[in-house]
């Protein structure tokens, strides 16, 4: 009989009631149907774990081969498994996530008979030593000897797993599969400017200045991490800003068609850092003359804003009541899921390179009475 290894490639589970994950041909998407497998010559690649209820289902969707290694006529493939699927299955229907699992082997070989086994990648390791793995993860072979095999995920787990099949003749023709989970982001929590001292001081900077965030994501178990990306801000201005600048704005009658926006000003990817422009479109809603509105934004904002020495406005200080941050936690491109979080602290403006715009001030004539002649 023909020796053929493959080995070293990666499945991921992915966290969650949402678990999705392949084994040794790739990871799968979190859908329902969330089944693919690709390589560069698709025709080697095939579906054997389709069950009689699925004979009306769509073809499940191709994809991409994770860290795949071929030779000659033996390799694993694997699809998720329905929760609705599991009682067919066998399979428990507290099981975090599962997999039908078949094996390839070369179509000429007269003894088709594998077996099966998993192990913890290192079992003495901090997170795996003393946890019995099939606490963790189990897997049935369909039938004795036969290649099909059932993978259950009881619960997440911190330690990678191996699963190998191997042919009774032949114990070293075997296919090996590394399996990951994708540690769950559970929460998190953001600081803007964290250089900033969190006391005593403004924390956003306004103008032509850019704002720094901080993500402090916490996770649950697992062996892999996904990318924390598209961080949205939402921020609600206070009533040290907006009592001040509608009164000012009310106050002349080009400027009173403007309302402080009530809804606050929203940034769209803030991971990279982001500004608060001094203009109608960051604070105001409504119509009116801009250029005179954007004064009265300047020099509000100069002066009920934090600035460094003794002289810091008295009272309240303008900035914002309240930001609702948004992430998008993702692995590869079939996992995303959105996270917030929200903070009612208040964050001050620093005013920062703001100089106050002069306006007029005094108006004087040079006669105090003119006296009209007739012709």
């Amino acid at each position: 009989m023909r020796k053929s290894t493959l080995s070293g490639i990666t499945a991921v589970l992915l966290a969650g009631a949402l678990a999705a994950g392949g084994c040794c041909a790739g990871y799968a998407s979190r859908n329902a149907d969330g089944k693919w497998f690709k390589n560069s010559d698709l025709s080697t690649w095939h579906w054997s774990d389709k069950s009689p209820a699925d004979d009306n289902k769509e073809p499940p969707n191709s994809g991409e081969l994770v860290n795949g290694i071929e030779s000659n006529g033996i390799k694993l493939l694997s699809a998720r498994i329905s929760p609705e699927d599991y009682e067919e299955y066998g399979i428990d229907t507290y099981a975090n996530t599962a997999y039908s699992m078949t094996a390839i082997v070369n179509e000429d070989a007269a003894d088709k008979s594998v077996l099966g086994t998993i192990r913890w990648k290192n079992s003495s390791s901090a997170w795996a030593n003393g946890k019995n793995l099939l606490d963790y993860v189990t897997f049935n072979q369909t039938v004795e000897y036969g290649l099909d095999f059932t993978l259950t995920v009881k619960q997440e787990f911190g330690e990678p797993v191996e699963f190998e099949v191997y042919s009774v003749m032949d114990r070293a023709v075997k296919a090996v599969c590394q399996i990951d989970y994708l540690k769950e982001m559970q929460s998190f929590s953001a600081v803007i400017n964290p250089s900033i001292p969190s006391s005593n001081s403004g924390r956003l900077y306004v103008g032509d200045k850019t704002n720094n965030v901080e993500i402090v994501p916490t996770y649950g178990v697992g062996t892999v991490t996904g990318s924390i990306s598209n961080l949205k801000l939402r921020m609600i201005y206070n009533s040290a800003l907006a009592e001040p600048l509608t009164s000012r704005l009310n106050g002349n009658s080009l400027t009173s068609g403007y309302l402080v926006r009530p809804t606050g000003f929203t940034v769209n990817g803030a991971q990279d850092g982001f500004k608060f422009p001094l203009t109608v479109s960051t604070f105001l809603t409504g119509t009116g003359n801009a250029e005179m509105a954007n004064i009265m934004i300047n020099n509000t904002i100069y002066e009920k804003s934090w600035y460094e020495g003794t002289g810091v406005p008295s009272g309240a200080l303008a900035g914002i009541s309240s930001i609702t941050y948004t992430v998008t936690y993702t692995y590869g491109s079939d996992y995303s899921i959105e996270k917030s979080y929200r903070t009612d602290t208040v964050h001050n403006f620093r005013r920062d390179g703001v100089s106050a715009i002069k306006t007029i001030t005094n108006i004087a004539m040079d006669k105090n009475n003119i006296v009209v002649l007739p012709n």
